[in-house]
Order: C-alpha cells, then structure tokens, then sequence
C-alpha cells in the first residue's frame, strides 16, 4: 500500500561543523624527510653523496662502525630540525648497515612523544647520559653540538680514536672561533687533537639548509699521519709558549712603565707613582721597548701559526 503524502515524515540535515585538522603523527613527519632522501630528487642525490664520502672515510679506519650514538639532537616533537637531523641519521644507519637497535639517542630536552617515537622507530632513547666512550667501531651523530660535548666525547675515546668516526660539523671551526684561553680551559682535548683531525664538508643540502648546514665526516688520524705531514704534535705545548710568551711581555711591560721617574738632580719625595713626581722626566729605555715589541711579534706569529685568537 502507497503512503500518501501526510505519511512523509521530513529529516532535518545535519549541519557540518568546523572540525579542525588532525596533526600529523609525528612518525609520518619523519617518515616525510625519510622519503626525500630515499628518492630520486635533489635530496636524494645530496644524501648519495654523503654515504659516499663515509664510505671513503670509513676505508681508512681498521672496522666499519657497528654502533651508533646520537647526542644533542633536539626534540623532534617541537623542532623541524631535530626531525630532518633524525630522518638523516635513519638514513646514513640503513646505509651503514648499522642496526638500529644499538642505535641510542639522548638529549635532555627529549619529551615522552619523543620517546614514543623512537620505540616505535626501534631506536634506543635514553633518559640518562651515556657513557661517551665507544666499546667498539662507533659513529658519533652530533649535529649542531656544543664544543664542549665534542670534547667529552674526544677525551674519553682518547686512547682508541680508531674506533669513533663523528658525523657533525666541523671542529676547525669551533678552534678559529674562540679565543685560546678559553678552549684550553673548556676544551684541552679537542685543541690537542686539531692537528689530527680529517673532516670533508658536505655541500649545502638542497631543501634543508638550516639543519644540515655545514654538515662533516670527521675522524682523528694517527700520530704518526700527523707528524709526516709536519703538525705539530702537542698544541697543548704551543698554548704553553704562547702563556710564557704573554706573562714575558706582562713583566716588560711592567718594567718599561718605570714607577718612579728618574728626575734631574734629584726625586720627589712623593707617594711612588709617576704623577708625584713634581717636574719629573721619564727616562726611556730603548732595549726594554725594544723587547716588548720582539716579545708581540713572537706571541702574534705563534697565534697565527695555530690559526686561533687570543681576543
């Protein structure tokens, strides 16, 4: 039997709401990066050329890395940068045959969605400081880290250097950037091992040049690759001269000044300083004048020699 229409019963439509966007889950944005280096566009041609170069690299030391440890990352879940570093080290580890179960990350601004991230990568994120030194053939992630990290890992991987190659930035730079107090005092070990060192610079990557910039292959040759090609063998000497050098030209600076002045006839009875010397006349003394400028150019031309400051 047909309904007539007093039967039909109207539906009243349902209004759409504004509903936001969904995030992005943070694996996806990795897994992003991950794909542009994994395919066929200038990225991709970029990364093939970093696996290059630690390939070559990597023919020099006695063993292959088999482990990995990532320090100073950042936090993927609140940096753009942090999660274009992490796609990279995904990257270089499938190429390197390094598993990433004995691939460990730590930095202390690492958050829980952090941490959830990296279990469900199969990566190891840990909540406390590692032991920097490598147990075995290690490669050392550190983009974008702080000299005084680079020199933990440096000193306590001291005695077996063979065994760590350092993906980060280049330690040069860090040398001729600060003043040589200062890294003898924060980084005695980075300054004695910058003769050694071997780093080849990637160029700019195409799409994140901000969080890939001046990214290096870095390892620490032996002592005697460093004496064949005439480095010296001990910065630490060098700052040594260099702090005689200064404390030399201090004390002839010193003697130069003249604290009471000579007078003619005879001196004041003053209170000892030049100024109280009433129609006193400084006598000069042209050997020690000519000692301060000797004792500059020295410290200057040792400076220069080592490529540092001493602002």
């Amino acid at each position: 039997m047909s309904s007539g229409p007093s039967d039909f019963i109207p539906v009243a439509r349902k209004k759409r709401r504004n509903r936001k966007p969904q995030p992005r889950p943070l694996i996806d944005k990795v897994r992003s990066v991950l794909d542009e280096l994994n395919g066929l566009g200038d990225d991709a041609k970029w990364a093939e050329d970093a696996v290059k170069i630690l390939h070559e690299t990597i023919a020099v030391l006695p063993a292959p890395p088999t482990r990995c440890s990532c320090l100073g990352l950042g936090s993927p879940e609140n940096s753009e940068a942090a999660r274009v570093q992490l796609a990279l080290l995904l990257y270089l580890c499938d190429r390197l045959n390094i598993s990433k179960c004995t691939t460990m990350l730590y930095d202390p601004e690492f958050t829980e969605e952090d941490f959830a991230l990296f279990r469900e990568l199969g990566l190891q994120g840990l909540r406390e400081e590692p032991d920097h030194m490598a147990d075995e053939p290690s490669l050392y992630y550190m983009m974008h880290c702080e000299m005084f990290l680079y020199n933990a890992v440096l000193t306590a991987n001291d005695a077996h250097l063979d065994r760590i190659l350092i993906v980060g930035n280049r330690l040069q730079d860090y040398i001729s950037n600060k003043p040589t107090h200062q890294l003898v005092r924060d980084a005695p070990t980075l300054l004695r091992l910058a003769p050694r060192m071997s780093d080849r610079v990637l160029r700019p990557s195409p799409s994140w040049t901000v969080a890939l910039s001046c990214t290096t292959v870095l390892v620490v040759k032996p002592d005697d690759a460093a004496a064949t090609q005439g480095a010296p063998h001990n910065v630490a000497e060098e700052t040594d001269a260099e702090a005689s050098a200064e404390e030399k030209v201090d004390e002839v600076d010193t003697e130069a000044e003249v604290p009471l002045a000579e007078v003619k006839g005879q001196s004041s009875p003053g209170d000892g300083t030049i100024g109280a010397v009433s129609g006193a006349e400084a006598v000069p003394k042209p050997a020690e004048a000519n000692t301060v400028d000797t004792s500059q150019k020295e410290l200057i031309d040792r400076m220069g020699a080592l490529g540092v400051k001493d602002d």
